[in-house]
């Protein structure tokens, strides 16, 4: 099983699960990971307002998933990648689990497809289906 992370990590994967919890913020994390865009360009794709998308812009920013910076008049959004990276650490500590669980899944269902590949005769509820010997 997995070891919590230290309390500031932990507030910082919380921050940035929260910031990711919003489809709309996932979508300009998504257009961010292209490459660097003005508030206007990352709200071009929803019928959302300028306010709207720098609240949206802002809690990402507070989990550090986004940069500003300014040129001249416009401010340039970039994403950074580090919170992602944790996030990914996280996840990759319940790897194992998962793979564990899809590993018996998959023996499962190979069992029913076995189990209803014999006559209808043959079948018996309970009882597993039986396995070809190798060798």
């Amino acid at each position: 099983m997995a070891v919590s992370p230290a309390p500031d990590a932990e507030a910082r994967l919380s921050r940035t699960l929260g910031a990711l919890s919003d489809p709309t913020r996932r979508a300009m994390v998504n257009r961010l990971s292209q490459g660097s865009a003005t508030a206007g360009e990352l709200a071009e794709p929803f019928s959302i307002g300028l306010p709207t998308v720098s609240k949206h812009l802002r809690a990402l920013e507070e989990a550090g998933l986004v940069r500003r910076e300014r040129h001249a008049q416009w401010h340039l959004f970039s994403l950074r990648g580090q919170p992602l990276a944790e996030v990914n650490d996280w996840l990759r500590d319940y790897e194992g689990f998962w793979s564990g669980t899809l590993d018996s899944l998959h023996e499962y269902v190979h069992g029913l497809v076995l189990f209803f590949r014999r006559p209808r005769a043959a079948r018996v509820v309970g009882a597993a289906p039986k396995r070809k010997r190798r060798g």
